[in-house]
Order: C-alpha cells, then structure tokens, then sequence
C-alpha cells in the first residue's frame, strides 16, 4: 500500500497494490489485484495482474460494475504513462497512456491514448479516449 509518492529502479510485486499518490516503477508492476489512485503524472515500465483498475483522484471508484465506466464520475486528468504494456484479466483505465493493453474484459475511458487494445471477451471505450485500433484475440 502506497500513500504518497514512492520511486522504484526495479519491479515492484504483491498480492494486491493499492497506490494513493505517485508510484514511478522502472520495471513492472505486478500483483494479482492493483488499484492507482493517482495524484499527477506518473511513470511505470509495465503492469501485470488479474484486475487492474486506475483511476484519478477525485473520480469515483468503479467497485460494482467493473470494468464497465457507466458508474464513475467524469474528469480529465493527466495521468499514468506506462512505457511498453499493461496486461490483465479485468483492466478499467482512465488518464492512461500505453502502447498495448491486453484484457479478457476491457474498458478504456477518457484522458487515455492507447495504440492497440486486445480483448478476449468485452471492450468499452469512451469518445473521449483515444484508441489507435483494438483487436479480439
């Protein structure tokens, strides 16, 4: 559990991560549940993990209907630049940037810009992300 601000060089694993602030990881973020609650721009290498849900502070967290957006309050942020990958069975952005995201289920929400979306099962993605092209694996 991070509250704060926090800078790792290397890889950060747990059972679940839970971030209340800033998390700079240089490797990968791994666990089998983490949730990012974040304050201003971060930076992470990837992130591996059943559920991963990331979101701005102030913005409603998606507890019930995960990954599925219809519940969360809107707002822009500048958010979580992740270098190569995010990677998971349940994964619900908002305020990411990252090249690939792969997901069983899939919702990608404002403030993001991603180059490629895998999904085995559901994607959502709202008007005002930025999505280059998805693709059904």
């Amino acid at each position: 559990s991070i509250a704060g601000a926090l800078n790792v060089g290397g890889d950060v694993e747990g059972e679940k991560v839970k971030v209340r602030g800033i998390l700079n990881c240089g490797g990968l973020l791994n666990a089998e549940d983490i949730e990012i609650e974040f304050e201003r721009g971060m930076e992470i290498g990837s992130i591996g993990g059943s559920k991963i849900v990331i979101f701005p502070k102030n913005t409603a967290k998606p507890i019930t209907k995960l990954p599925l957006f219809s519940a969360l309050a809107r707002r822009a942020s500048a958010g979580v630049s992740v270098a190569t990958a995010i990677e998971g069975d349940e994964i619900a952005l908002e305020g990411v940037a990252c090249p690939r995201v792969t997901g069983r289920i899939v919702a990608i929400e404002r403030g993001c810009n991603i180059d490629l979306v895998q999904y085995s099962e559901t994607v959502e993605i709202s008007p005002d992300a930025k999505v280059g092209r998805t693709e059904k694996i």
